[in-house]
């Protein structure tokens, strides 16, 4: 049996179930928003693993086969509040101990599962900053990066480097109302911006700006890269992010192979940072030079699997089928 932790919106999981039902392999698929409850854990010399209901169907650890940690959560629902009826401050302490003891119950699950799984829930996020460092513990070139809440800092930074470029230092979530847009991608910042910043704000990261041949999305399954090259440069919509997609005129996409020896580093960061998969964003520079950029555990991989014919769907569903 396959379990499959996700969420509805995530269309490649679809794309690897079709193919798990094709291959005939039995899967359950836990999105965020599946109820589930825990029936028990049990640790002993002759078991280890833990018992589940899924939407009224029990289901138990030791008939899982593979793991595929996708998106989302595996969200073990929490004791309903009691009552003692003593008084109100002894039941809010009663209901947060049970609470503890249910989320240390369910860390243990997820644990378990992160031990022989396609990538894991415990490690669906990265530290950006955390990630630049080991980069250039492995050899790797990374634009020279500022965090700052000090304007008279970054105005040293930016003496130093001739144009910069302001990104999330968490995940680039967009932010929206009825009246605004703000984009989580990368943004070029001009003087006159710097200028009109207040003299503190609050923690910000800003990058030199590279110039770039071509930028790089490489995903990573299990110690296999697929790279693909995006002439993003070339446009100016997509010149500074590839994600500012250009609809009417689309960036070429076709498949690149990267070098050993940057293969070789990013496999040494990926086991540093605890990730079997993961997709990679880096650039590479007129003078054919690699700068790494950041790396995402659950990242999109259909614009790298489709358009370069790679069919990583099938190959994410075999490892599944086999036992990884």
């Amino acid at each position: 049996m396959v379990l499959i932790v996700s969420n509805e919106e995530d269309h490649s999981t679809n794309d690897v179930i079709d193919w798990l039902v094709h291959y005939d392999v039995q899967y359950v698929r836990v999105n965020d928003t599946t109820p589930v409850s825990l029936v028990k854990v049990e640790l002993s010399s002759a078991n280890r693993g833990y018992v589940v209901d899924i939407e009224g169907a029990e289901f138990d650890s030791r008939s899982i086969t593979a793991i595929w940690y996708r998106r989302g959560g595996f969200n073990i629902r929490r004791p309903d509040l009691i009552n003692v009826g003593l008084n109100s401050s002894l039941d809010q302490r009663i209901n947060a101990q049970l609470s503890s003891e249910s989320a240390t119950a369910n860390d243990f699950i997820r644990a378990l599962q992160s031990e022989h799984g396609l990538n894991s829930e415990l490690r669906n996020e990265v530290n950006k900053l955390e990630v630049l460092f080991l980069a250039l513990e492995m050899g790797f070139r990374v634009p020279s990066t500022l965090v700052t809440t000090r304007k008279a800092e970054l105005m040293i930074f930016a003496k130093e480097h001739s144009v910069l470029v302001s990104k999330n230092i968490t995940p680039g979530y967009d932010v929206s109302d009825d009246f605004y847009f703000l984009p989580g991608s990368t943004v070029q910042v001009s003087m006159n911006d710097l200028n009109l910043l207040p003299d503190e704000f609050p923690a910000v990261m800003f990058q030199e700006y590279v110039d770039k041949w071509i930028e790089l999305r490489i995903v990573c399954v299990l110690g296999t890269y697929y790279s693909s090259a995006i002439f993003s440069q070339n446009d100016e919509q997509t010149k500074v992010d590839f994600r500012n997609y250009n609809s009417e005129r689309p960036n070429r996409t076709p498949p690149f192979q990267l070098p050993i020896e940057v293969q070789k580093r990013l496999d040494a960061l990926m086991s540093r940072l605890g990730l079997n998969s993961g997709s990679i964003d880096m650039l590479v520079t007129p003078g054919f030079e690699f700068v790494f950029l950041e790396v995402n555990p659950v990242g999109q991989f259909w614009q790298v699997s489709h358009p370069c014919n790679f069919g990583i769907e099938r190959a994410i569903s075999n490892h599944l089928r086999h036992g990884l």
